[in-house]
């Protein structure tokens, strides 16, 4: 997926919003509202849909890019669709299953295919395992604290009190673990080439 398939991927644009020019990234979001609510169809059931305001999604996605874009790291309008997409459909997920609780409407979200294009290329594959290699090799390079708290968090339904009664840790101890662990991972992949270049 490249910016001839998306034509509202634009790495100037890109560029000038993780500057702070928020003319650019107002029109970035803009030319991103339609392959967005193309995820919302995709994702939202119609049962759903009466109690889930597309609206309220899509600002939820903007105000969560506005506050964290300093923290998005990639100049890759690829990495830039791939981070909108998470954000929303997370916020899609935690949506239906509030909704799900309160009226007990069920009904599955579907899983996303979304703006990534769901049949990777040779290239592609060849690259996410390059990309994968080097991942591994920097969270094998990390101290054997880190690593393990950050293979205990992979799992998703690990809590950091199962941390730390596992690591023999304080519930304080395990969450500062994990944060430094976290942070000497993202230093060391900032390290490598970026893959859009």
């Amino acid at each position: 997926m490249d910016a001839t398939t998306h034509p509202w991927l634009d790495a100037d644009q890109l560029q000038r919003a993780r500057a702070g020019d928020q003319a650019s990234l107002g029109a970035l979001l803009q030319r991103a509202r339609r392959p967005l609510l193309a995820i919302i169809q995709r994702q939202v059931g119609r049962r759903l849909r009466h109690h889930i305001d597309v609206d309220d999604l899509l600002q939820s996605v903007y105000l969560q890019v506005l506050v964290s874009l300093e923290s998005f790291r990639s100049e890759c309008p690829r990495a830039f669709s791939a981070w909108l997409t998470r954000m929303l459909v997370r916020d899609i997920a935690d949506r239906a299953r509030a909704v799900r609780r309160e009226y007990g409407v069920s009904e599955p979200v579907a899983c996303s295919d979304c703006l990534i294009d769901p049949r990777p290329t040779p290239a592609t594959h060849a690259q996410i395992k390059d990309e994968l290699a080097v991942v591994l090799e920097r969270l094998r390079g990390l101290p054997e604290a880190y690593q393990g708290i950050l293979n205990l968090h992979a799992d998703p339904a690990q809590t950091h009190k199962d941390s730390a009664v596992q690591l023999g840790r304080s519930e304080g101890a395990s969450r500062v673990l994990l944060l430094r662990a976290r942070n000497e991972l993202r230093q060391r992949l900032a390290r490598r080439p970026s893959p859009c270049r």
